[in-house]
């Protein structure tokens, strides 16, 4: 496959960049917007969205290297007691979001339907965008496999010459 340019590649592939505007831009800018209106008058709303964020945190970053830190643990009560705090979390956090679209986020249902049309288009680009390049993401795909390939052959070589050196 011949060389191209970014420019090239971006004339290419721009509809597959325009999907990105739809599943993560435009939603997120939804989200912050209404966020950013959110009438934390009561304590309520606050400890709510102060939960949700850190069961998100948790979810997204901490939940892998906590279960296998609990799984670490001897048998016992404790860890069955552990265990189920953990797995209490995901739900709490949809418990605290739930609060918090009822208390504070007056209208969120509009936009969450609004996000789930955007997401939907945005990934309806990126299948029509694969269709019309399925030759040249192939090709690509092909391309990196064979540098891969060729990486590894080319490393295989260089041990081998380690270990004749070592060997002498």
């Amino acid at each position: 496959m011949p060389k191209i340019t970014g420019w090239e590649y971006f004339k290419k592939r721009w509809l597959y960049y325009l999907s990105y505007l739809f599943i993560y831009i435009l939603p997120s800018v939804m989200i912050v917007q209404k966020l950013i209106v959110v009438k934390t008058n009561t304590d309520y709303v606050r400890i709510s969205f102060s939960g949700f964020i850190l069961g998100l945190v948790y979810i997204a970053f901490l939940a892998k290297r906590i279960r296998a830190k609990i799984a670490a643990i001897k048998p016992g009560a404790m860890r069955i007691l552990i265990q189920t705090v953990a797995n209490i979390i995901p739900f709490l956090t949809v418990g605290f979001l739930v609060v918090l679209v009822k208390k504070a986020l007056q209208g969120f249902d509009i936009t969450v339907w609004a996000i789930c049309i955007s997401i939907f288009l945005g990934g309806i680009l990126q299948a029509i965008e694969w269709i019309i390049n399925r030759r040249f993401l192939y090709a690509l795909e092909i391309d990196a496999l064979a540098r891969k390939e060729v990486d590894a052959e080319l490393r295989k070589k260089e041990l081998l010459k380690e270990l004749e050196q070592a060997n002498e």
